[in-house]
């Protein structure tokens, strides 16, 4: 009894800890809920308040008046799932390869690619900008779907995942018949769930906080991303500070969603992946 009481005693630090910062990350967010569900009145109020005296959804209702902002949601979840799909597909190809099959090089080229982690956005967006123009996908949604910089992490990801499963379950395969592509769809993939659907957790929220590049790529406002869109509007509603946190919030809702269904994924794909 003594023990256990010891034990708890020795978490309280970090309990403590833990929920200090979860309230620092989730403060700002419930403010702007906050400020989405007052009148304009009420925002510039002094002081301010963190629970609305008369809740409206005025806000909300404008965002989707004066702004098409329903376009924009519909573009970033095409786009999202546009590149996350070709994500998994070109991640779990490269992983499986770098992890299972021998060739010359390989060890060179795996280091000299998940080197690339380290560049940011900007030292390589003049030479990707060029590559998209001479494809002809500048101003589509195709040139913000194809991976720009998680392609790396994933394939990092399952290399580490496929490198763990044990030999013998390759061998069992290919002495029963099945070659290379069945091994790889019939038992790898099967195996990689947890580490794919965090891959596509990962990948779908890059793509949809996506700012610069979409920015860049994409010209027509038809096209924007929610992103993208509601930041260029703001210089044309400067004074409606509430439809903005709306937007704002509409933002950040889809990706938190998604992390509270499939965070036990996350969890179970560091542990066993050797990440954690």
């Amino acid at each position: 009894m003594i023990k256990e009481i010891s034990v708890k005693l020795k978490k309280v630090p970090s309990y403590i800890f833990l929920t200090g910062l979860s309230i620092i990350i989730l403060l700002p967010i419930l403010y702007a809920l906050s400020i989405s569900l007052k009148n304009i009145t009420e925002v510039y109020s002094h002081p301010l308040l963190l629970i609305p005296r008369q809740p409206t959804l005025s806000a909300w209702k404008k965002l989707f008046q004066a702004i098409p902002a329903i376009n924009w949601l519909f573009n970033s979840l095409y786009i999202a799932l546009l590149g996350t799909i070709i994500n998994l597909v070109i991640c779990s190809l490269a992983g499986y390869a770098f992890a299972r099959l021998p060739f010359r090089g390989k060890n060179v080229l795996y280091r000299l690619i998940i080197s690339t982690l380290m560049l940011p956005l900007a030292v390589y967006i003049v030479p990707l900008y060029i590559i998209m123009d001479k494809l002809k996908l500048l101003n589509t949604f195709w040139s913000v779907a194809i991976p720009v910089n998680e392609s790396v992490f994933g394939v990092f990801l399952l290399t580490q995942f496929f490198k763990n499963i044990p030999q013998e379950m390759e061998e069992a395969a290919l002495i029963d018949g099945c070659n290379r592509l069945k091994t790889f769809l019939y038992i790898f993939l099967p195996m990689a769930r947890s580490s794919l659907i965090t891959l596509a957790i990962f990948s779908f929220t890059w793509k949809w906080n996506m700012f610069l590049w979409p920015l860049i790529a994409i010209n027509s406002s038809k096209l924007y991303t929610l992103v993208v869109g509601i930041a260029i509007s703001v210089g044309q509603y400067e004074t409606d500070k509430n439809m903005f946190m709306a937007g704002a919030v509409l933002i950040v809702l889809p990706v938190i969603i998604i992390y509270f269904i499939f965070q036990k994924y996350i969890v179970r794909t560091e542990t066993t992946s050797g990440m954690k």
